[in-house]
């Protein structure tokens, strides 16, 4: 067994199968639908749930961009959320915000882009704790199976630290507002 920093886990979703990767130590394995095509080794395999990727095939996304703002313990946590139809909208969002806040000390974001048969998720902390940030993000996403758009939260910090559960907490509740406000679309 290999230690979780010495292995990497790459996802690809293809037509209306899976193909999980799974690259380490110059070993490939692969498996697509649960047969393996490749394997020179043994691995932690993780089974990729199939997601709408033909043109055809609706999926929920956010119906309009929309901000909201939530206050914890002077921290300002500004949420927005809109839709994006490609990964080079989600970055433009992005940079829009951070020219528009320059002062906030971190730009957290996440979002899901199906980009020519390929499912996408990226998501950053911006200098907050591993884990603390992007991944409450990301997780709002994915508990309502969001497809092409992007959530970012702004945050000016305000003087107290709030420890890495209330980041959590702080992120994810920003996110779900700013996500419930910009509404879902089929």
């Amino acid at each position: 067994n290999l230690k979780k920093s010495q292995r990497k886990i790459f996802r690809i979703q293809i037509g209306y199968g899976t193909i999980a990767a799974c690259l380490f130590s110059r070993q490939i394995g692969l498996q697509r639908n649960g047969k393996i095509l490749r394997n020179q080794d043994q691995f932690d395999m993780q089974e990729i749930p199939n997601a709408p990727n033909s043109p055809d095939r609706s999926y929920l996304t956010f119906s309009q961009e929309a901000e909201t703002e939530y206050i914890e313990k002077k921290s300002r946590f500004i949420g927005f959320a809109a839709p994006a139809e490609t990964e080079a909208d989600a970055l433009l969002h992005l940079r829009r915000l951070r020219e528009a806040h320059p002062a906030a000390k971190h730009h957290v974001y996440a979002y899901t882009i199906r980009e020519g048969g390929v499912l996408l998720q990226r998501y950053s902390d911006d200098g907050e704790p591993q884990g603390t940030g992007g991944i409450p993000v990301l997780d709002v996403i994915k508990k309502q199976a969001l497809m092409n758009c992007i959530l970012v939260v702004v945050r000016y910090f305000g003087g107290i630290l709030l420890g890495a559960a209330g980041l959590v907490r702080a992120y994810g509740k920003s996110a779900a507002m700013a996500a419930e406000a910009a509404g879902i679309v089929r």
